[in-house]
């Protein structure tokens, strides 16, 4: 809950991966939230939780639809 919280607080706080996707680590398990803010409406769209210990290329695969 607390990663949401941060997220809907500040999400610009997190690093741009690549493109404009950000990325958010939680910490108590080995994942990343990849997510876009979307600026028109006042949103953050979450595309994808994906296990750090994955190739970086399937972050790119999975996220690349946006």
């Amino acid at each position: 809950m607390k990663h949401i919280n941060s997220l809907s607080k500040d999400p610009q706080i997190y690093a741009i991966r690549y493109k404009e996707i950000r990325g958010m680590i939680i910490k108590k398990f080995p994942y990343m939230a990849h997510f876009y803010i979307n600026d028109e409406n006042n949103t953050v769209e979450v595309l994808a939780v994906i296990s750090t210990d994955r190739n970086p290329k399937i972050w790119k695969e999975k996220t690349s639809k946006h």
